[in-house]
């Protein structure tokens, strides 16, 4: 286990540079930039152990303001806002698998109004962000951009009343649990007319007497023998 020893400071050419050093006598660059009282304070680079570093404006030591967060590798992993050295405000997060959150933070967490984009630019999710995850009202997209899912979520699932499109054309209008239907749902086929109604549970319909008696109506529309 490694233990600091000691930091030290140096001033050279208008620029501090610290420097710490453990246990094995390496001296690792942890920050140049502005200092003030003793502490960073302006604009500045910081390093961190695991090869990633922050480039941005710091105040009493702390990350405020604009800046941008780098991978090890320099790619970008964050750039924005900043408040008390977490991110707060307005930025983008660009996350390893290549897809990226555009939009608003609170405690280093997506909180608020937001955008997720696949790696193509194009929306992933739209909506409403608590704690990093999707609650709220939102809409999910594939990745052509049609709509997915629009309506409530909670903890990234879908929650409360919405609509489901497939890719197929069809789409399901009614209550949604833990990700599925659950409860009263309406099923609309390519042309937007009802072809089911009826209860769920778990995603499985609740009886497949509903699937027949809305088939034999549509039918019986099919052939004229509406009521006027």
């Amino acid at each position: 286990m490694k233990v600091i020893l000691l930091m030290v400071n140096i001033l050279e050419k208008g620029k501090y540079y610290s420097f710490e050093f453990d246990n094995d006598i390496h001296g690792k660059l942890l920050y140049e930039g502005d200092f003030a009282f003793g502490t960073f304070d302006g604009n500045g680079i910081y390093y961190y152990k695991n090869g990633e570093y922050y480039i941005g404006s710091f105040i009493n030591g702390k990350k405020e303001g604009n800046g941008t967060h780098f991978y090890s590798d320099q790619s970008i992993k964050y750039k924005g806002e900043y408040s008390n050295g977490k991110k707060n405000g307005n930025g983008t997060f660009y996350f390893k698998a290549g897809t990226y959150y555009k939009g608003q933070w609170a405690n280093n967490e997506m909180n608020g109004k937001g955008i997720i984009y696949y790696q193509n630019g194009k929306k992933k999710y739209e909506g409403d962000f608590v704690n990093g995850k999707k609650e709220g009202s939102g809409t999910q997209y594939y990745e052509n951009e049609e709509p997915e899912y629009v309506g409530l979520f909670s903890n990234n699932k879908f929650e409360g009343v919405g609509m489901y499109f497939t890719k197929e054309g069809e789409y399901y209008s009614g209550v949604f649990h833990d990700g599925v239907r659950n409860g009263y749902c309406e099923i609309y086929d390519k042309e937007g007319k009802l072809s089911f109604s009826g209860n769920f549970i778990n995603g499985e319909c609740e009886s497949k007497f509903g699937f027949l008696m809305n088939s034999i109506r549509n039918k019986i529309k099919n052939l004229g023998f509406n009521k006027k």
